[in-house]
């Protein structure tokens, strides 16, 4: 079977549905349809005038592939199964009961009551609120649906979806879609700021949310400075897991505890100042940077604490794993080519697998069209439908010209860029990751002198040589047993699978010759500058555009260690937008992107 959308979206409605189509030859008898997940959900659909199959999708509790099984005879038997990717939760609720932050905290949806049917449709309906009947007072809020005449009271709405209410456009963090600066920056909720942004993820104790307002100077507006500062949030927008329970319920929690608290208290009243008092705003007092390492081009390696080399070795390598988190990142290089086919004497990451503790494996890779392919558990996924997806234990987020970024529930994040025909890699860890990581990008502890430590746990000076460099990086070649690759072709098969992990038997470029006589160097030269990775680069691949794709990642690594650079001449009023202290979640905000806009 093939699927239309094959995957949930974020959407506050009650149901969402998906088309089936049928390849194999079969007649569609029944026009009520059984569709069972996991085998044990029933849920019903229907087959409309094109004899298509429409299941009514049932409340998820969990991300990634769910297997479902279809029956087109109202369930005697179920001949046609599936999977269908779940990426985000959708629960909603009404009724909230218990003791806050206790065991017994729980929520519950339900229909209450019809407030009124068989209405003319005219485009409009208005009515004034009363009292309602019956013990209704204990419910929390509630919302009002609109359905056909022919549905009976509380029945649920075939085909009912909503659009997708926020937009992801900055790497490890969203846009508050209620302050947008790309959409007028009308800002209700935070007057005087022009752009603000929420937290990814909640924090994991207490489901809370965090939030970073700004003014048009770029600075950060405080909450003791005005009604229209960034607060904190008691109810993360998008919830987080178990999900079922207060103050984690997606959407529900975060109106009920942070929006109509606010209405109350500032829009409703004359009490902004109570609000804000017990809502203040995060600043960078406590604010620790994260650590950036990056790979890219040939490849060059920059680690965590400074050090940088190249290691072009042909194989599968672990470029980052801890003992912390059981955090593994793994990088699979291939051999460059020349313009005329003929391989190079040089590598470039064309693959990277990352997973943390049991959370779902990630692989980026080039296709073999050269487009980034992103797969799932071994699956590829496509971003056709959307482009954010919350799975077990991370957040995945493609931008429109294929940026991958993987943020995990521990705040480490991993970006992908296709760049010259080599992906880049970026990985950013929280502070807490100090003395707790090993690999290519070494040990990231503030000190550059143990970070060829090798496989074994043997260290080696940071002034070896080249050939030396090349032993250290073999050092962490993978094994089948540990690997996080999929290997679905026969070229993967044979070279990674079945072959060497590390190819002993290719040897790179070690130092490349500028040679006055090379009629490239001149050029070279004026594209390259000084930047010694660009000139290794066109010199062992004799390509301007993997040179310049090469110093362009270089640019923005440095740009980017500057800009995790705390302000020494730190106060709160002169707080800068690019360091903020998101509680226990990092966040690094593009300058580039926020300073062109303002």
């Amino acid at each position: 079977m093939s699927l239309l959308p094959w995957q949930a979206h974020w959407a506050k409605n009650f149901e969402s549905t998906f088309k089936i189509f049928l390849l194999s030859m079969v007649t569609l008898k029944s026009v009520f349809n059984i569709y069972r997940f996991k085998k044990k959900i029933i849920t019903s659909g229907y087959i409309d005038k094109d004899g298509k199959a429409h299941c009514i999708s049932p409340l998820l509790y969990e991300t990634g592939f769910i297997p479902f099984e279809v029956s087109t005879d109202d369930g005697l038997t179920f001949p046609y199964s599936g999977t269908w990717l779940s990426a985000c939760k959708t629960l909603f609720f009404l009724y909230l009961a218990g003791d806050s932050y206790s065991e017994n905290w729980m929520a519950e949806w339900k229909y209450l009551y019809t407030l009124a049917r068989e209405i003319p449709n005219t485009g409009k309906y208005s009515f004034i609120p009363v009292p309602a009947k019956g013990n209704y007072s204990t419910w929390d809020y509630g919302i009002l649906r609109i359905i056909p005449n022919n549905y009976s009271d509380g029945q649920r709405q075939k085909g009912q979806r909503g659009k997708n209410p926020l937009s992801v456009n900055i790497d490890l963090f969203q846009t508050d879609y209620g302050c947008d600066i790309e959409k007028g920056s009308v800002c209700t909720y935070h007057p005087g700021a022009v752009h603000c942004v929420r937290a990814i993820q909640a924090s994991p104790k207490y489901g809370a949310g965090q939030q970073c307002c700004y003014g048009s100077t770029g600075t950060q507006i405080l909450t003791h400075d005005s009604t229209g500062g960034s607060t904190p949030d008691r109810g993360h927008d998008w919830g987080s897991p178990p999900f079922l329970k207060p103050p984690r319920i997606p959407g529900f929690s975060h109106w009920l505890y942070d929006v109509i608290s606010f209405y109350y208290c500032c829009l409703w009243a004359d009490n902004c100042d109570v609000y804000m008092k017990r809502r203040p705003s995060s600043d960078c007092r406590t604010y620790r940077p994260p650590r950036a390492a990056s790979a890219f081009g040939d490849p060059h390696f920059l680690t965590f604490d400074g050090l940088n080399f190249t290691f072009n070795g042909l194989g599968e390598y672990t470029l980052v794993e801890s003992d912390l988190t059981s955090l593994r990142v793994q990088g699979r290089t291939q051999q460059a080519h020349f313009s005329n086919g003929t391989g190079a004497q040089g590598t470039g990451l064309s693959a990277v697998a990352m997973q943390e503790n049991s959370s779902d494996v990630i692989e980026v890779r080039y296709s073999e069209d050269l487009h980034l392919e992103v797969l799932l558990n071994q699956r590829v996924l496509s971003f056709s439908e959307q482009t954010w997806m919350d799975l077990k234990g991370l957040f995945l987020y493609s931008t429109p010209d294929q940026n991958i970024t993987v943020m995990f529930s521990s705040g480490s994040g991993v970006e992908i860029r296709g760049s010259g025909g080599f992906l880049t890699l970026t990985i950013l860890l929280p502070e807490k990751f100090m003395n707790h990581t090993w690999g290519l990008f070494g040990v990231m502890n503030g000190n550059p002198e143990d970070d060829y430590t090798f496989k074994n746990k043997t260290t080696m000076s940071v002034h070896a040589s080249p050939q030396q460099v090349f032993e250290f990086g073999a050092s962490w070649a993978i094994k089948n047993g540990t690997s996080l690759f999929t290997y679905d072709t026969e070229f993967l098969l044979d070279s990674f699978f079945y072959g060497d992990k590390h190819n002993a038997s290719f040897l790179p470029v070690f130092s490349p010759h500028e040679d006055p006589a090379d009629p490239l160097l001149e050029e070279m030269v004026s594209r390259c500058g000084s930047d010694p990775f660009c000139r290794f680069d066109v010199l062992t691949t004799r390509s301007l555009q993997v040179g310049s794709s090469t110093r362009l990642s270089h640019q923005n690594h440095k740009l980017l260690v500057e800009h995790l650079e705390p302000d020494k001449d730190f106060t709160t009023e002169a707080n800068h937008y690019r360091t903020n202290h998101f509680s226990q979640w990092w966040v690094l905000i593009t300058q580039q992107r926020l300073g062109a806009s303002l």
